[in-house]
């Protein structure tokens, strides 16, 4: 790819011409993703990270911390960004929670108090934690 340097299997940093042209191709798509990359970016900040017996670990966040979360992030970047029309915050996040679990990127625990992170959807989860990151680090 001429936006990525790999050598030996390591992708290499990206300066210039390249980090503005990768910029771009984020800002044309971030909208179509920005309630489910709203909501990783608070399992991120404030999930609990638990050791199984294993060796592989569980990300986890209570679905009331959740929401708070997404309330301040959204709170944060509301002059960045246009938000789906719905009567309360907390209807988004049901919303975009339903679609995440869809696409099998979280799960609800099995009392449904907790959102836990689904091992194969950690990668999608960072994909759109890296959508919105930038934009929270202006503001931070």
């Amino acid at each position: 790819s001429k936006l990525l340097r790999e050598t030996n299997s390591i992708v290499h940093g990206f300066r210039g011409r390249e980090s503005l042209e990768l910029s771009f191709y984020r800002n044309q798509i971030i909208h179509f993703f920005i309630s489910e990359a709203l909501v990783c970016c608070a399992i991120a900040a404030h999930a609990t990270v638990t050791k199984n017996d294993d060796n592989s670990t569980t990300v986890s966040i209570e679905r009331t911390k959740l929401s708070s979360a997404v309330r301040f992030i959204s709170q944060l970047l509301k002059y960045e960004f246009v938000y789906k029309a719905a009567p309360d915050i907390d209807d988004n996040v049901e919303l975009t929670l339903e679609s995440l679990i869809q696409r099998n990127i979280v799960r609800y625990s099995s009392h449904k108090t907790q959102i836990v992170v689904q091992e194969s959807g950690k990668e999608m989860m960072l994909f759109l934690c890296l959508l919105v990151w930038p934009f929270i680090e202006c503001y931070w």
